[in-house]
């Protein structure tokens, strides 16, 4: 494992930074209600795709598999046919050990419009047993179908001095 990885977050007190999403996850921990569905949006290197690992590891702990958790990079996977082959039919399955799975699609703004199109339909079908999370480094990428069903968090470089700290852990 590379070294960025070994200290990629996996609870909330390891997110460097972005205050207002940490404080709304330190709540959805608290309380057990997680949103139908988040778009973090911001600059590359962020964190945006850290806090998603987060919250995979945070909400389904020991249950956190492939089972659970479709984890796809949307650039490269960006066609209608894999969200109709692989998205929906995974979200239509029951998790298992967990009341609600997680689609985590890295790099959201890399999906064509048809398949944002088809995405929102299912997000909308599956909420309850799915949380969704988006990632986007545009937000003017994804259409507002999309954004209007998510919590969006815009994520900010992370200053010096929480970077050093974070280092430091």
């Amino acid at each position: 494992m590379n070294w960025s990885e070994r200290i990629r977050p996996t609870t909330v007190s390891e997110i460097a930074g972005n205050k207002s999403f940490v404080n709304d996850f330190e709540s959805w921990i608290e309380t057990g209600d997680y949103p139908a569905a988040l778009l973090l949006v911001g600059p590359p290197g962020t964190g945006k795709t850290s806090a998603g690992n987060a919250i995979v590891h945070t909400m389904l702990g020991e249950w956190n598999n492939e089972m659970n958790v479709l984890w796809t990079n949307a650039s490269d996977d960006r066609g209608i046919s894999y969200l109709r082959e692989n998205i929906k039919t995974f979200a239509r399955l029951s998790g298992i050990g967990v009341s609600r799975k997680i689609i985590f699609l890295d790099e959201a703004d890399g999906l064509t419009s048809s398949s944002q199109d088809a995405l929102r339909g299912i997000m909308e079908k599956y909420a309850a047993k799915v949380l969704f999370i988006l990632t986007a480094n545009y937000a003017d990428k994804i259409r507002p179908a999309i954004k209007s069903r998510c919590t969006v968090y815009t994520f900010r470089r992370v200053s010096a001095e929480h970077g050093a700290s974070h280092l430091t852990r």
